[in-house]
């Protein structure tokens, strides 16, 4: 596959925080866990995203390219 771009990671993410935790309750509606924490505290959700993105990389599911950007093609890597 060819380089991701931002929008592509953060869907990733996104995914990822949707999967793993359940729907947020706040004032009696429910919200995407992604969505409540983007808006609520956009910094814990910049660090959850760096730390998700670190944690791809190590597992191998992602790889950095010389450029700074990712893939999830390792042909594509340093």
């Amino acid at each position: 596959m060819s380089i991701l771009s931002d929008r592509e990671l953060h869907e990733r993410y996104d995914d990822f925080l949707d999967e793993v935790y359940p729907e947020c309750k706040i004032g009696g509606y429910d919200y995407q866990t992604s969505r409540a924490l983007k808006e609520v505290d956009p910094v814990a959700y910049r660090c959850g995203f760096n730390d998700w993105l670190d944690a791809e990389c190590q597992d191998g599911r992602l790889f950095e390219t010389a450029s700074g950007d990712y893939s999830d093609d390792e042909a594509e890597a340093v």
